[in-house]
């Protein structure tokens, strides 16, 4: 999820950086080199989202399914708790 996120924020920053700077979209006094650069970047800006959103989106998910099972898991363990230290304190008392 970490580098989904990284990734998108990288191109995401340049791209910014790159239309701060007048670069995005190439005029025709940019050099030619510049020019494909932003082009690519232009590009990756716009269709790395079909990659990305599912590899982040799918990643949130199995974090999910990680850390649901340890929810029954606990309550499970509270209530033993719970019902052991009820049969302790009426051992205690009889």
């Amino acid at each position: 999820m970490l580098l989904a996120w990284a990734a998108a924020e990288l191109l995401r920053s340049t791209y910014y950086l790159l239309s701060l700077l007048h670069i995005v979209p190439p005029r025709h006094d940019t050099p030619r080199a510049l020019a494909i650069y932003a082009n690519v970047i232009t590009t990756l800006r716009y269709t790395a989202f079909y990659l990305l959103y599912p590899v982040g989106a799918g990643s949130e998910y199995a974090l999910i399914l990680k850390g649901f099972p340890a929810y029954p898991w606990k309550q499970a363990v509270l209530r033993d708790i719970g019902e052991s230290s009820a049969i302790n304190e009426g051992s205690e008392r009889g």
